[in-house]
């Protein structure tokens, strides 16, 4: 989940609140507060992907289950 939160705030510049429902509703099917309460508990993995500078080929590698373009 935090690498799709990454993906659509850091790479498609997406706000915050719009991610949430997107997470909620189009990818996980749950509150938009349970997507909030898991983010609360990975900051360190969103870091480490902000201080990599992750771009989508290099998700795509870690996790090919889901689109990335």
């Amino acid at each position: 989940m935090t690498a799709r939160y990454y993906y659509w705030t850091e790479i498609k510049r997406i706000r915050f609140d719009d991610v949430l429902k997107i997470l909620a509703d189009r990818e996980f099917f749950i509150e938009e507060r349970t997507v909030s309460n898991v983010l609360v508990g990975t900051q360190e993995q969103f870091s480490r992907l902000v201080k990599e500078e992750a771009d989508s080929r290099r998700l795509r590698g870690l996790y090919p289950g889901w689109d990335w373009d």
